[in-house]
C-alpha cells in the first residue's frame, strides 16, 4: 500500500481498536487469531510497518468491516468528518472504490485457490488409497507422479519412479523392469485411446515374477498427445490359477474344446483346446489361441476328418443357434475311430450365454 492508505489506514485501525478494546479485546488476542507477533501487528495497525494485503483485510474485517470501508472511515477521520458518515462524494476511481475492488479479485482468488487446493487433495486422496497402481506421465513421458499402492505391488518406493520413463529404454528403473508395457504404451501413445493390457510379467528386485493387467490412458490437450495415466493390477494369484487349471486340461486324456461366443449373433471363437484335442482332428498346426480363430474355421478343418461331418454339423449348429444346454452327438471319423462329442452351455454369473464347452471322448 502507498503512504496515503497506510496513513488512512492507520487512523480507522485507532478509532475502530478503542471501540473492540472496550468490549474486552486486546491486540495479543488479535495478534494470536491472525498468527502473527503482536509487536508486529502493533507496528502495522500504527502505521510504522507494512503488511500483506491479507492482513490488512483481516484486521479491517475483525474491527470493523471490508477494507474499502475500512479505508473510508479513515479519511472521514482525516477530513474532520463522522467516521461511519457515508462519503456522499465518492468517485468511480476514489482509492476507496479501487480497494473495494482489489479486495473483491484478492479474496475471490483465494477462495478459488482454496476450493482447487480442496479438490486437489480430495483426489489425491481417492488415488492414493486405491487397491491398484496408479502412474502418471507427463508429455515428455517421464513419470511425476505414482501412488503408494505402486510401492506396495513393486516393493519400490514412488520417488524411486518418478523421473523413469517405460518409453525410453535408457530411463528405465534401476530396480525393476518399467518397460514391460513398453508395447501397449506405445500403442496407446500413436492411437490417442485407453488401450487394456493384461497377463503381463514384470520382475521385482527380489527376482520374483508378477502379472499385472491394468489401462493406459492417454491425456489430451487440444487433440494432442500430453502424457499418460497407467494403472496396474496385480493379478499374479489368477493367472497362477489360471495356468493351473489349462495345465490340468492339458494332462487330461479326452479332448477339450472351450468355445467364446460373447453374444447371440457374434461369431464363436476357438478360446481353448487342449492337447487331445488337436490330435484327435489332426488341429496341431491351428493350435487355437484366445480370440484368435474362428470356431467356423476349425470346424472346416475337423469335417475333413469325421466321416458323418453332416450330421455332427447339425447338432452343432443347433445347439449354439438354439443354447441347448447339453447336445451330443456318436463321431465316427475316417481313420475308423469312434468318439463321443458332448457340448454344453457356458453361461456367466449374469445368467448370460458365454459359450461351449465340449469332450470328446474315444468309444
Amino acid at each position: 500500500m502507498n503512504e496515503e492508505i497506510i496513513e488512512l489506514f492507520r487512523l480507522a485501525s485507532k478509532f475502530f481498536f478503542k471501540k473492540y478494546k472496550k468490549t474486552g479485546g486486546s491486540q495479543g488476542q488479535l495478534a494470536k487469531e491472525f498468527g502473527v507477533t503482536q509487536t508486529y501487528l502493533s507496528s502495522v495497525m500504527n502505521g510504522s510497518r507494512s503488511a500483506s494485503f491479507e492482513l490488512y483485510n483481516q484486521i479491517a474485517e475483525k474491527l470493523y468491516g471490508p477494507l474499502d470501508k475500512f479505508i473510508t472511515a479513515g479519511r472521514n477521520i482525516k477530513e474532520g468528518r463522522d467516521p461511519l458518515e457515508a462519503d456522499k462524494h465518492k468517485e468511480e476511481d476514489s482509492i476507496e472504490r479501487l480497494m473495494a475492488q482489489l479486495t473483491y479479485y484478492v479474496m475471490d482468488y483465494k477462495r478459488l485457490q482454496k476450493k482447487l487446493s480442496e479438490q486437489k487433495i480430495f483426489y489425491e486422496t481417492i488415488i492414493e488409497n486405491l487397491q491398484s497402481g496408479v502412474v502418471v506421465m507427463d508429455k515428455e513421458d517421464i513419470v511425476l507422479f505414482a501412488n503408494k499402492h505402486m510401492e506396495k505391488m513393486s516393493g519400490i518406493a514412488p520417488d524411486k519412479i518418478i523421473g523413469t520413463s517405460p518409453y525410453d529404454p535408457q530411463k528405465h528403473s534401476r530396480d525393476t523392469e518399467m518397460g514391460f508395457f513398453a508395447k501397449e504404451y506405445k500403442k496407446a501413445r500413436k492411437l490417442l485411446i485407453p488401450v487394456f493390457y493384461e497377463k503381463i510379467p514384470v520382475k521385482h528386485p527380489d527376482e520374483k515374477v508378477a502379472y499385472n493387467s491394468g489401462w493406459v490412458i492417454p491425456l489430451l490437450k487440444d487433440n494432442k498427445f500430453n502424457g499418460m495415466i497407467c494403472t496396474l493390477r496385480d493379478t499374479t494369484l489368477t493367472q497362477t490359477l489360471s495356468d493351473l487349471f489349462i495345465q490340468s486340461l492339458q494332462q487330461c486324456p479326452d479332448g477339450i474344446v472351450v468355445v467364446q461366443q460373447d453374444a447371440g449373433d457374434d461369431a464363436p471363437t476357438a478360446y481353448f483346446a487342449n492337447r487331445a484335442f488337436l490330435e484327435i482332428f489332426d488341429l496341431a498346426e491351428l493350435n487355437p489361441k484366445p480370440d484368435s480363430t474362428p470356431f467356423l474355421e476349425v470346424i472346416e478343418i475337423m469335417k475333413k476328418k469325421i466321416k458323418n461331418a453332416a450330421e455332427w454339423e447339425e447338432v452343432e449348429q443347433d445347439a449354439f443357434e438354439n443354447k441347448r444346454d447339453k447336445a451330443s452327438c456318436t463321431i465316427k471319423m475316417k481313420n475308423g475311430k469312434k468318439y463321443e462329442w458332448e457340448s454344453k452351455l457356458l453361461i456367466n454369473d449374469l445368467k448370460k450365454h458365454i459359450g461351449r464347452f465340449a469332450t470328446v471322448s474315444e468309444v
